[in-house]
C-alpha cells in the first residue's frame, strides 16, 4: 500500500495538476486510517478482556472476547480463548 502512495506521489509531482493521482493518495490515506482504528479497536478490546479475564469478569471478558472476534474474526488464537 505505502509503494503505492510513493508511486501515486511521484505522479503528483510529475504532473500536480492532474487530480486522479491525489485522489488515489487520498483513498490510501483513508484506508490506511480505517485499518489503524479497527486495529486499535481490536487491541482494545483484547486488552479489555485479558484484563476482565484476570479479574475472574467471565461475562465482560466473552463479550469483549466477541467483540475482538467481530473485528477481526481471522484471528484464531482469539476464537480458542472463548471456547476454553
Amino acid at each position: 500500500m505505502m509503494q503505492q502512495k510513493q508511486v501515486f506521489a511521484e505522479a503528483s509531482g510529475i504532473k500536480p495538476s492532474e487530480e486522479y493521482p491525489k485522489n488515489k493518495i487520498k483513498e490510501i490515506d483513508d484506508y490506511l486510517s480505517k485499518q489503524q482504528a479497527k486495529e486499535k479497536e481490536y487491541t482494545d478490546a483484547i486488552a479489555s478482556a485479558d484484563k476482565a479475564l484476570k479479574a475472574l469478569d467471565y461475562n465482560h471478558c466473552e463479550n469483549k472476547y466477541e467483540k475482538a472476534i467481530g473485528i477481526k474474526p481471522q484471528e484464531l488464537i482469539q476464537k480458542g480463548r472463548l471456547l476454553k
